[in-house]
């Protein structure tokens, strides 16, 4: 399989490094980390 850039969007930072090792163990290029931002009502 050809490696994938991604960008991991997770609001638990925990999870994303989680995710973010996980997808570099298997040869993916993990270009950044991202949260989402809360909504204003």
């Amino acid at each position: 399989m050809k490696p994938l850039r991604i960008l991991v969007v997770e609001d638990d930072w925990l999870l994303a490094l989680d995710l973010k090792s996980v997808l570099e163990r298997r040869g993916h290029e993990v270009v950044g980390t991202a949260q989402t931002q809360p909504r204003h009502s």
